[in-house]
């Protein structure tokens, strides 16, 4: 029997780090019952420090500039700090850390499940029951020195009243964001960036056709895996980048690469593959629940690869709460629009769904990392939400 305490540290160097070598030290906070984070005990990360005192400035900062009249903050918001990020980045035992400080520091605080499910914890009170519609009946002076943590969208009404003083503090996912007007342009930039990295690492997908029906074709395409970006200027600059000498068709090494505009106003066109020789396929990332597509950009795109493109596919990338709303078909332009008196030009449109699953194995193992030698993500097109595989297409 070997005894691993004589052998000492040096007997298993780590090649990888032997030089340059730095220890990090982490601090351990441990509680009696569960914290919010489902755990009693947590890393306390250095972020969350600066994290803390970012929030204890923008706090101090709110009461610098009151109306004399209502004695409330000029700039009254329902939120007043929002941390977003990827899944499993941490947000949720940040917001666990900060209640327990707020506990031992004994300030009146609300931990908010959702609206009709909020913990008060107080001198007087260790967690008792409340809801929202009794936070908002508070008076001023109780309302000032209260803190309020939520993982949840704030969806009643009240919490936009502008007599509210107290302090709003948010985490959330970019899914949780969507619910949100005034923080849906953060969910759609960290939305269309899960879907950048899915295409950009390469694989193939199965989109659903739309409307859907029970008998309906599915549409199969492969990204190829590309290190650098494959940027356009305009639909001219694309033509020249695919197309043979003589502009009599596609390349073939332009099959399958991951296109972006380089204008991200490119209208109805955030990314684009050519799945064969004279097929076009359109991806709109959206998180919106309709996208109606505008011709202006479809033309253009059309009119500059002339007598090469015979179809028109545009897949609306989704996330998967907003299967039932692509369900239906979207406003699109019609191949007689494009080409008038068309005949030998088609479009469909499709949904592609990026679902929390996948989002999750981005953001936890990497972009499509294969686990214990098994079918990883990027491998396989796999349309079963409930086995937790990367589901690319959708069911009603």
């Amino acid at each position: 029997m070997v005894d691993l305490k004589k052998i000492g540290d040096e007997a298993f160097p780590d090649p990888e780090f032997k030089e340059g070598k730095e220890e990090q030290v982490f601090n351990v906070l441990e509680v009696m019952s569960n914290l919010p984070c489902g755990t009693n005990q947590l890393l306390v990360r250095q972020e969350f420090e600066t994290i803390k005192c970012e929030l204890l400035m923008i706090m101090s900062k709110k009461w610098t500039n009151v109306n004399p009249e209502t004695k409330m903050p000029v700039m009254g918001l329902n939120l007043d700090y929002q941390i977003a990020g990827q899944l499993s980045s941490g947000k949720s035992f940040f917001l666990s850390y900060f209640l327990v400080l707020k506990i031992l520091e004994g300030q009146p605080t609300i931990f908010r499940c959702n609206d009709c499910l909020c913990y008060l914890f107080d001198s007087d009170s260790k967690g008792s029951k409340t809801d929202a519609y009794s936070l908002f009946d508070l008076p001023k002076n109780q309302k000032k020195a209260l803190w309020i943590l939520t993982d949840e969208k704030l969806e009643n009404a009240g919490w936009n009243m502008k007599c509210h003083s107290w302090f709003v503090m948010q985490v959330a996912s970019p899914k949780k964001l969507t619910g949100q007007d005034h923080l849906r342009s953060k969910a759609g930039w960290f939305f269309e960036g899960y879907a950048h990295d899915w295409f950009r690492k390469g694989r193939s997908f199965e989109a659903d056709k739309l409307p859907v029906k029970n008998d309906n074709p599915h549409l199969t395409f492969t990204t190829n895996r590309s290190e650098s970006l494959n940027y356009f200027m305009d639909a001219k600059d694309l033509a020249r980048k695919v197309q043979v000498m003589g502009g009599q068709g596609i390349e073939q090494d332009a099959i399958g690469k991951y296109f972006l505009p380089y204008n991200t106003n490119f209208e109805s066109v955030d990314r684009l593959v050519f799945s064969a020789l004279n097929i076009l396929i359109l991806l709109q990332i959206t998180i919106t629940k309709s996208h109606p597509v505008k011709l202006y950009q479809v033309k253009s795109l059309y009119q500059s690869l002339l007598d090469t493109i015979k179809n028109i596919q545009m897949v609306f990338v989704i996330p998967e709460d907003h299967i039932s709303e692509y369900s239906r078909a979207q406003s699109v332009p019609e191949a007689v629009d494009v080409k008038p008196g068309a005949r030998d030009l088609k479009i469909n449109q499709f949904r592609l769904v990026l679902t929390e699953a996948t989002i999750h194995s981005m953001a936890v193992d990497g972009p499509f990392k294969v686990q214990h030698g098994s079918r990883g993500a990027d491998e396989s097109g796999s349309r079963d939400y409930d086995r937790g595989d990367t589901a690319v297409g959708g069911t009603q």
